[in-house]
């Protein structure tokens, strides 16, 4: 991970309900899309790095994966 990287963790407790004829709902968020470990927004920027530089490069600077930097840009070409 670079010297300038910041760690962030986002947490949040996803609002749950019952419904008698449909079973247990959760509340749908914006920046989240069903069980992705990456915000949407993360998604999108790590897509966007990805058409100048390297998956590896983009994965490398960012403090992701390959796979993670992959998943986004099909995420987001679909």
């Amino acid at each position: 991970m670079p010297l300038w990287a910041i760690s962030v963790y986002f947490v949040y407790a996803m609002r749950r309900v019952e419904c008698p004829d449909c079973g247990v709902k959760v509340e749908q968020v914006p920046w989240a899309d069903g069980k992705h470990q990456s915000t949407c927004s993360y998604r999108i920027f790590l897509a966007r790095w990805a058409k100048r530089l390297s998956w590896k490069e983009t994965a490398m600077i960012f403090g992701s994966s390959w796979d993670t930097v992959f998943r986004a840009i099909d995420w987001v070409v679909r």
